[in-house]
């Protein structure tokens, strides 16, 4: 038998060509129509009725610049007096706002919150002893 693919000349009995491998005369074996089921790994996923979840909007603008001002502040806070408190407090009100809605950046946000929340505290101990300390001297 003569395969239609390669030309090799086979033996009459044989099901497949010797030199190619497909299959000789008649209609080729059929493939099994199931399909064992693929292993998923990661995470499963959801069926959101037809829908996709929503996807977040906007730029993380609002959580980087609260996150900057946090650190900023947090820095500054043990050497400047009142610079680290204006940005402390900017740091919050741009870290909740960035916190409202559906926008990207929410973790520089939370982290601009607890940078800035952190930072209030030594700022506001500076200030209170650098005036302590200049009452003291004032009243020398």
């Amino acid at each position: 038998m003569i395969c239609t693919k390669c030309g090799h000349n086979n033996v009459a009995e044989a099901r497949f060509c010797e030199e190619c491998g497909s299959p000789l005369g008649g209609a080729a074996p059929q493939q099994p129509s199931y399909a064992p089921p693929q292993p998923s790994y990661g995470m499963p996923q959801q069926n959101f009725g037809g829908m996709q979840p929503p996807k977040p909007q906007g730029s993380p603008g609002f959580g980087i610049a609260s996150m900057v001002c946090g650190i900023v502040a947090l820095v500054t806070a043990c050497c400047i007096p009142y610079v680290p408190i204006i940005l402390a407090l900017v740091g919050v009100v741009l870290g909740g706002v960035g916190l409202r809605g559906n926008r990207r950046g929410k973790g520089m946000a939370i982290a601009g919150l607890v940078t800035s929340i952190i930072a209030l505290v030594p700022t506001v101990i500076v200030i209170a002893t650098g005036s302590a300390i200049i009452s003291g001297l004032s009243s020398l």
